[in-house]
């Protein structure tokens, strides 16, 4: 018997290759060479400098130092309130879970109970300081009961994998985690800078902001992204209400911090150590994370609460406790309620992989339907709150999607808004998009890197050990790829709530070929290689596009770094918004003209997007004289405006000044009889190609030409009547200014603004 059993043992483990691990490293090798030979024919050599630090003084006064700490502790404010919500709200389920998976649960439903707490807050009128510090107070002592109650209870966890046997990280693992900490400190510092992110200054940050300066959350026809689920963006207003825009970006930052930690702690207790580590670092060190975490674009909370729901729904998998659907089914409403998407890509997939059980014959059609109906309604009362809303102010609970054929209220949209395009329909870019999509043919702002693409070939000689849910995984990653065929046009961006998944699958199989051949550990040195270069790309990204590091480790100021335009910051308005928060009244009222952003106005204003009507235009178009304009824009508590002249010229091709010429003679009617020009401005710019980080200083002569042409200033304008205004000179009125308008608005008002110019001439 002893004889047997020693025969047993020694009995060689079966290969987790299909073929031979030669024919396996052969193709695997060769097929690298070749994709990497394109891809950095495409993209720069890995070893070009991203000059981050390029210019930087390193004189950073202390007060500069204490905001930056100040952002970071107001964030880890938030994700501590987060903690202690979670932390009770997982006590309702009654499921065992490791220490590490409880952090991960805890802080993801966390983040939705905090979100939807300043939701509450926002629709009672009590988006105000007092009332979100005591709700903050409650959740930070629930934190502190739970941290105290662990401290006692004491049970660390070992270094192991759910078999029990013990890991070393190893040489690999030490330079995989080496990686992840530069990935991590160079998106800390692009995090750490003024917000200069167009949605977010528009809509991401900049609705927020307005609903702090009124104490409620509103939403507004002219602005349709008001009436989005905002999840995350709640946890911006949160870190918003106590600090600033970097307090907002570091929110997001520490999502994706948490959602690289959740691939971490999924792979570790489902497979290995090593696993987890590697999938964190394709997830966390690849462009388009990347260049989304250092914003407040939203994926990187998406894609903690999607990860999170798919992480609960594989441990239904496993255990097939409901409690975890139901846990999986709330983590995916939260994904619903931070954003319209989160319906393709984490409630369908998910779907999806329940039914799989059934056609893997694991369970029956008829359990497979009754689960997916239990997520789904657990989905569907998580983003209720946000739905409701909706339904009940417009009839369409997902307004202002699908407004022609449901609701009462219709979008006031004066074109449609395509950003990003179709690609176009072809088998390579629909059914093999891996590969245009990594040489960045689909979409300009297509970063995935070349880490997916490069293993691919090796994976498909790889068995899993863990077949039926690894399978789970492919289905759940298949789905939400058709979705994001279907819906996203292959936008990198919109799918990063599903990118941990890839990542979890990736590492999974590579794992497998590092634990067995030498091929694997080749896959394993080139995926850190290729992970290092994907961070060097990125910091070149991040320096040309908002050169971080000058402003958070020299002696920058933030009102500097904000009126100066770059590459992804055209035609800064901050110098005319700066001067508004230091001169006008509290009460004051701007109007935005040829400007959507509104971030950084510290008081009402009245803007839109680009592709939408705008308020004051509409105003104008029922208003039967400019007196009754005056009169309705003073019932409205408008009292100035802002005109962007480079933006206005910049958005020409989206038609936003409409004026028929019927509306245009009202409005210079009013423009002649009460607006008076009070300031303008001009931003400086930076351009790194030509080795410029402030035109202003280091070309003042050509500066001052471009500043003193009135196309590249920025103007405020009061709204005066009587005296007042007859004291001052009617300034030029932009409105009648050919530079503004297409061809085919220009055709239609050309003749009336031209008499309208000589009438002015003449005065």
């Amino acid at each position: 018997m002893g004889k047997r059993k020693r025969e047993k043992q020694s009995a060689p483990r079966p290969s987790v290759f299909r073929a031979p691990v030669s024919v396996a490293a052969v193709v695997f090798v060769v097929s690298a060479a070749l994709i990497l030979k394109r891809y950095f024919a495409a993209f720069p050599s890995p070893f070009t400098a991203a000059k981050l630090f390029a210019g930087v003084d390193f004189n950073a006064p202390a007060a500069k130092i204490f905001s930056h700490f100040a952002a970071i502790l107001r964030a880890l404010a938030v994700f501590a309130a987060a903690f202690g919500a979670g932390s009770a709200f997982l006590k309702i389920f009654r499921l065992e879970m490791s220490r590490q998976e409880k952090t991960v649960f805890s802080l993801s439903t966390g983040l939705g109970l905090v979100a939807l707490s300043v939701f509450v807050l926002g629709h009672t009128g009590l988006l105000k300081v007092v009332p979100m510090a005591m709700a903050g107070i409650v959740f930070w002592a629930l934190a502190v009961f739970e941290i105290r109650s662990a401290i006692k209870s004491g049970h660390p966890e070992p270094n192991q994998a759910v078999t029990g046997k013990k890991e070393k990280i190893g040489l690999a693992g030490y330079g995989a985690l080496a990686v992840l900490a530069v990935a991590a400190f160079v998106n800390i510092v692009g995090a750490l800078t003024p917000e200069t992110f167009y949605d977010s200054q528009q809509y991401q940050l900049g609705l927020p902001a307005q609903w702090l300066l009124g104490s409620s959350i509103k939403s507004d026809v002219y602005t349709p992204s008001s009436f989005f689920p905002m999840n995350v963006n709640m946890l911006f207003t949160a870190a918003m209400a106590f600090g600033d825009d970097v307090a907002a970006k570091m929110v997001h930052y520490f999502c994706g911090i948490l959602a690289a930690y959740a691939v971490f702690v999924f792979c570790r207790r489902r497979w290995s150590v090593g696993a987890g580590i590697f999938a964190a670092l394709i997830f966390y060190a690849n462009p388009a994370t990347m260049t989304v975490s250092w914003k407040t674009a939203v994926e990187m909370g998406l894609a903690v609460f999607a990860f999170a729901s798919f992480f609960a729904a594989m441990k239904y998998y496993d255990t097939s406790r409901r409690a975890w659907l139901a846990l999986a089914g709330v983590l995916c409403g939260f994904a619903v309620g931070g954003k319209y998407t989160g319906l393709v890509f984490a409630w369908f997939p998910a779907v999806v992989m329940i039914f799989f059980r059934a056609a893997s014959k694991e369970t029956s059609l008829k359990s497979a339907a009754l689960d997916a109906l239990f997520f789904s309604a657990l989905a569907g009362l998580a983003s209720a709150p946000w739905l409701l809303r909706n339904a009940i102010l417009t009839g369409n609970p997902v307004f202002p999607f699908f407004w022609t054929h449901i609701g009462f209220t219709k979008l006031r949209a004066a074109g449609q808004f395509l950003d990003p395009n179709w690609p176009p329909f072809t088998f390579v870019n629909y059914f093999l998009f891996l590969w245009p999509l990594t040489m960045n043919l689909l979409h300009p702002e297509g970063y995935p890197g070349a880490v997916f693409l490069t293993l691919l070939p090796l994976i498909f000689f790889v068995r899993s050990d863990d077949k039926h849910k690894a399978l789970a995984s492919w289905i759940y990653l298949a789905a939400a790829i058709i979705s994001w065929a279907a819906t996203g046009k292959f936008y990198l961006r919109y799918f990063l709530p599903s990118l941990p998944v890839a990542a979890v699958i990736f590492a999974h199989y590579l794992s497998l070929a590092g634990k067995s051949s030498a091929v694997g550990k080749l896959a394993a040195a080139l995926v850190i290689y290729l992970s290092a270069a994907n961070i060097v790309f990125a910091a070149r990204i991040l320096r040309e596009t908002q050169d971080p590091a000058r402003y958070v480790f020299s002696d920058i100021s933030k009102g500097d770094y904000l009126s100066t335009q770059r590459m992804s910051y055209p035609a800064p308005y901050y110098p005319a918004a700066e001067w508004i928060n230091n001169n006008l009244p509290a009460d004051a009222g701007i109007i935005f003209m040829g400007e959507t952003r509104g971030l950084f106005t510290e008081r009402k204003h009245k803007t839109s997007s680009a592709p939408d009507f705008w308020w004051y235009l509409e105003i104008l178009g029922d208003s039967r004289n400019a007196a009754e304009y005056r009169l309705a824009l003073k019932n409205a508590g408008m009292t100035h405006i802002l005109f962007n002249w480079p933006e206005a010229r910049r958005l020409l091709g989206y038609d936003v000044f409409y004026f028929d010429e019927r509306t245009l003679e009202i409005f210079d009617d009013f423009w002649r009889a009460h607006v008076r020009e009070i300031h303008s401005s001009a931003a400086d710019i930076y351009a790194p190609e030509y080795g410029i980080t402030s035109m202003k200083r280091q070309q003042p002569e050509w500066w001052a030409r471009h500043a003193a042409n009135p196309l590249n200033r920025i103007y405020v304008y009061a709204i005066l009547d009587g005296a007042a205004a007859a004291a001052l000179p009617a300034p030029p009125n932009p409105a009648l200014a050919k530079e503004l308008y297409p061809d085919t608005r220009w055709s239609v008002i050309s003749k009336k603004a031209e008499a309208l110019l000589d009438r002015s001439r003449r005065r």
